[in-house]
């Protein structure tokens, strides 16, 4: 396996992968990390890393009610809301509850027709 390769990407350029659709990130002073196998850019070494595990099938964290195995920690993390019901992404506006941001962004923007503000933060004290 090569190392990450570290780029910088013009200003000009969007990058919408992370945002909400249409929204591009400010790349003004970020330096990105592109695989050397696609398309594929990263933010940190650390997401590089757990993307390569998509070339090379590395998936260290397991699942304690089931079979699945994810690359990062915080891909677990999600999929075991799946068993225990958590949500704790809790809509300002409705008793609506998600368990993962992506819904409840949806959420909003569909039912309540508004744009996300910059930061959500979970109703669980939690330090991302």
């Amino acid at each position: 396996m090569s190392f990450p390769t570290l780029i910088l990407i013009p200003v000009t350029q969007q990058i919408t992968a992370w945002g909400n659709e249409g929204e591009g990130k400010d790349l003004a002073s970020l330096l990105y990390f592109r695989c050397p196998q696609c398309s594929f850019v990263a933010t940190s070494r650390k997401q590089l890393r757990a993307h390569l595990s998509a070339h090379t099938g590395n998936r260290p964290h397991s699942c304690p009610y089931c079979d699945y195995r994810a690359a990062c920690n915080k891909d677990l993390q999600k999929h075991i809301r799946t068993h225990t019901g958590e949500k704790p992404y809790q809509c300002e506006l409705c008793p609506y509850r998600a368990s993962d941001i992506s819904n409840y962004r949806a959420h909003v923007k569909v039912k309540h027709k508004q744009r996300m503000q910059p930061a959500v933060v979970p109703t669980a004290d939690r330090h991302w």
